[in-house]
């Protein structure tokens, strides 16, 4: 196979495990899906600062405008709160409830036997080494992209 073929062949499947492991994992629980999680758990590393929408874009690799919709959801069931803030009016910052630090917790403790699942038959030397191989094609991606802070990528 050619180079080229292949280079095509691993996108192809990154797109494919990616699709695959968000239906798994939204599947989880019918209340949160796996993105939604992903944002929350964004807000949580941040504190005790509470980051913006585009913090937070930049943080889950998703459009200011995804975060924001998604973020308005999670504030109507009451995991989320929009702050103005003090320095800023025009500038809203997210933090999360009590409920939603509680759901979050929850979540995080399902979550243990899916990942376990999900990274069956991997052993420590597997696992770094695909670590440091998607580290490597997220730091070719975030070259890519001019705008985007390396440090703040997952």
């Amino acid at each position: 196979m050619k180079p080229t073929a292949k280079k095509e062949l691993i996108l192809n499947r990154i797109f494919f495990l990616s699709n695959k492991i968000q239906m798994l994992g939204d599947a989880q629980d019918a209340g949160l899906t796996i993105k939604q999680v992903q944002l929350m758990e964004a807000v949580r590393e941040q504190e005790p600062v509470l980051p913006n929408l585009s913090q937070l874009a930049m943080r889950v690799g998703s459009s200011r405008q995804n975060v924001k919709k998604m973020a308005l959801l999670l504030e109507k069931q009451g995991l989320l709160l929009f702050i103005k803030d003090v320095n800023d009016a025009r500038a809203l910052r997210i933090s999360l409830t009590e409920k939603g630090t509680s759901s979050l917790n929850l979540r995080k403790a399902r979550n243990k036997p899916f990942f376990s699942q999900l990274f069956d038959g991997f052993d420590e030397k597997q696992l770094k080494s695909l670590t440091r191989l998607l580290g490597r094609l997220l730091k070719n991606i975030t070259a890519m992209t001019p705008d985007t802070d390396s440090t703040e990528a997952v």
